[in-house]
């Protein structure tokens, strides 16, 4: 039995293996497109053939740019389904109070990591003013549509990066990071970890929210089952395990009904940076 069990009542069951790296999916080729008629004159039979090989050359250029703008982390979270606002919505109605709960509080340094479209990062604004959120993403397009959706706060700072490379884009400690609904997702969880415990100040804390390992068909928002495939979800227990290595101490698990958990971890006081 892992030691950690114990301290999960009700997280007793087990997943099986969880893969070692996210599942793959690989850019999508348009199909090629053909034009079958031969009863066009000569003239038309040329221009059909000169906005072929445009569009080939369109969606081929299109699909290299796409391939050369696939970074490691984008592969890494490939297997996480990006969620529309409606249904974050029904899950989080309040996602300020969500904040509250793990432990933001005023005139904190927080990064939301994996910021997404933003939802929760506005309500850490909120949270934690006259103290700044740093929002980072991989996807510019999901940082910008962050932005927009934080017109109105004028403590965040905006980044997009790479999460395996915070030690970079982070030069002063915080005491703060929020990851949410992405760490099962991660090839290497214990590198993350240690990534997060390099710019947490000693007393900082990381707050990562969890799909419960329950069966994906079982995860139904608005007649649809959603979020991560059921090989991937991590219990509290085994999120414990991912966190150890650098040193984080569990704190506290929350439940936010009616699919996920938060888990606390705190950097403690008398580490070393």
């Amino acid at each position: 039995m892992n030691r950690w069990d114990g301290w999960f009542l009700g997280h007793r069951q087990r997943l099986p293996d969880i893969p070692s790296a996210a599942q793959v999916f690989p850019v999508r080729s348009v199909r090629a497109l053909h034009d079958n008629s031969r009863q066009r004159d000569n003239a038309q039979i040329s221009a059909a053939r000169l906005s072929i090989v445009m569009l080939h050359c369109f969606q081929k250029n299109k699909r290299t740019k796409e391939v050369f703008e696939m970074t490691s982390q984008d592969r890494m979270f490939s297997a996480s389904e990006m969620p529309d606002r409606d249904w974050w919505q029904i899950l989080w109605p309040d996602p300020e109070g969500i904040v509250k709960t793990l432990g933001v509080r005023c005139g904190m340094e927080v990064v939301d990591l994996g910021c997404g479209s933003g939802y929760f990062t506005a309500a850490l604004a909120r949270q934690a003013g006259p103290g700044h959120v740093i929002a980072i993403d991989i996807d510019s397009e999901m940082l910008e549509r962050a932005r927009v959706a934080c017109r109105a706060m004028t403590n965040c700072i905006w980044c997009r990066g790479d999460a395996m490379e915070l030690g970079r884009l982070i030069s002063d400690p915080v005491d703060f990071v929020l990851f949410a609904n992405a760490l099962h997702g991660v090839p290497d969880k214990p590198a993350l970890a240690k990534q997060v415990w390099d710019i947490l100040r000693p007393g900082g804390r990381m707050a990562i929210v969890n799909w419960h390992p329950i069966a994906r068909e079982l995860t139904v928002v608005r007649g649809k089952p959603r979020g991560p495939d059921t090989r991937l979800r991590l219990s509290p227990a085994q999120t414990c395990e991912a966190m150890e290595p650098p040193g984080f101490r569990l704190e506290a698990v929350v439940e936010f009904p009616p699919y996920h958990y938060g888990a606390i971890f705190a950097r403690p006081e008398e580490s070393v940076r």
